[in-house]
């Protein structure tokens, strides 16, 4: 997520990244497929993180699919605090 000099948010898919791609100071969003998961680096701004759940209410918003915000989690979790399955998610490299 990249927070613009005007103070508006924008969001940047990255496709194919692995764990240690996350970056510290920012808010990065993982969609699984059955959930979202709103990473929180641990210096990111208080604006970063109150962007990256509303980001990630509006990427559910316009998912073409099934997907709506009453029938997909959507959880948050900070960086060094990630419930063991997170890791799950990235590639080992």
């Amino acid at each position: 997520m990249i927070i613009l000099p005007s103070g508006k948010t924008r969001a940047v898919e990255i496709l194919n990244f692995a764990k240690k791609d996350l970056v510290e100071d920012d808010v990065m969003i993982l969609d699984t497929g059955k959930e979202i998961i709103v990473w929180i680096g641990k210096d990111a701004t208080e604006e970063e993180q109150e962007a990256g759940s509303k980001i990630a209410e509006m990427y559910i918003l316009s998912d073409p699919t099934y997907r709506t915000t009453d029938n997909t989690v959507t959880m948050v979790c900070k960086q060094e605090h990630e419930p063991e399955f997170f890791n799950f998610f990235f590639k080992k490299n």
